[in-house]
């Protein structure tokens, strides 16, 4: 199954795992489907459903996580569109100091 279909079936059943508001969560999946799909394609490689899937349950096992305890930490613990906001912001605030950008 070519990724983009798998991303299709994948945002469906999330729909039915977040809230509706997630729109940060839920977006990371189109984005995580994005990047293993350039992977293939410059490895001009041809992935199982099962190995696809594998990777993307391990990308949206860290979202999770990352959404989850940037939550707990700011003291909206369950919120995960404030968790995913706050991770992603993190990451890009860490990736700004190790490049010396601030």
């Amino acid at each position: 199954m070519p990724l983009r279909t798998y991303a299709k079936l994948s945002k469906v059943l999330a729909v039915g795992l977040f809230a509706a508001s997630t729109s940060p969560v839920l977006e990371s999946i189109g984005v995580a489907t994005s990047a293993l799909e350039m992977t293939q394609n410059a490895g001009r490689e041809r992935w199982s459903f099962a190995d696809s899937e594998h990777r993307l349950r391990a990308i949206m096992r860290d979202v999770h996580a990352a959404s989850f305890t940037a939550a707990r930490r700011y003291g909206h613990e369950g919120d995960y569109v404030v968790g995913a906001n706050c991770a992603g912001f993190e990451r890009v605030a860490k990736a700004m100091l190790a490049q010396g950008v601030i």
